[in-house]
């Protein structure tokens, strides 16, 4: 008689947690007694939070004993205001990873498909398996940068997102205006298509697209506070002009504005 692995008590989990790949976080700095050490793989800021930033969290903190506005919408409104966009077509999450969670869950049932550069962020295959989709990786070019025509061949009839990273995390380079236009051109309608910009403001080549053209735009708010386009709470919060749940998200060639 074969002695049963699992014990009596066992909690049984979700399967898809197998497929699941580990995180890795970025190696932390070395630790020095001369200088004041960070990890900038992992975004933090080698500056201070701005004053306004800090002035701001000890106002919140005098009203932790209430729940937040669970619309969030006097962010979604300075948001939409900026982006020129409708306050409905703004969805928060908690950083780009949140709302990256959010369109996975409105696109993908189980075993559909979501195409993205490989390799790309580090959270797109963990966020893909948890849903119970399936990730569909088109390696970088040689030079690192995104290939635009393998990953529109990769398409198929179970394909319901594709994530385009620009600039790409973590090898640096942008996807060019035309190049996303073709793109865009090439992928079905039905298929919804997001650009991460996570580091849009580090982009100095000249050939990014200034507006992007597509089902939805994240964007995220690493530890600094100090951008006009973040939010006032640092590493808190991200944005994409795409619909939220109460419609479903535009489709790949649909317009939507971004700063």
């Amino acid at each position: 008689m074969t002695e049963d692995p699992k014990p009596a008590n066992a909690v049984r989990l979700r399967a898809t947690l197998d497929s699941v790949p580990g995180y890795k976080p970025g190696k932390p700095a070395a630790p020095r007694t001369d200088v004041t050490t960070y990890k900038i793989s992992s975004n933090e800021n080698p500056y201070p939070p701005l004053p306004s930033v800090l002035e701001v969290v000890r106002e919140s903190a005098g009203s932790m004993n209430r729940y937040p506005d669970m619309g969030v919408s006097g962010l979604s409104a300075r948001i939409a205001d900026e982006l020129k966009v409708e306050p409905d077509e703004i969805a928060t999450g908690t950083g780009s990873v949140g709302v990256l969670g959010q369109l996975v869950a409105i696109t993908c049932d189980p075993g559909d498909e979501v195409v993205y550069a490989w390799r790309s962020f580090e959270a797109y295959p963990i966020v893909v398996a948890l849903a119970g989709a399936a990730s569909v990786q088109v390696p970088l070019t040689s030079d690192a940068r995104h290939d635009l025509d393998a990953m529109a061949a990769a398409v198929t009839d179970r394909t319901r997102l594709i994530l385009v990273c620009t600039p790409n995390n973590p090898t640096g380079p942008v996807v060019h205006a035309d190049e996303l236009e073709r793109f865009l051109a090439a992928v079905p309608s039905d298929v919804v298509v997001v650009i991460d910009e996570a580091y849009l403001e580090f982009v100095t080549d000249p050939e990014a697209p200034r507006r992007s053209t597509c089902g939805g735009v994240t964007r995220t708010s690493p530890c600094c506070g100090r951008s006009r386009r973040r939010t006032a709470s640092p590493g808190s919060a991200s944005a994409t002009p795409s619909r939220t749940s109460r419609s479903p998200p535009p489709c790949a060639r649909r317009r939507c504005r971004s700063a």
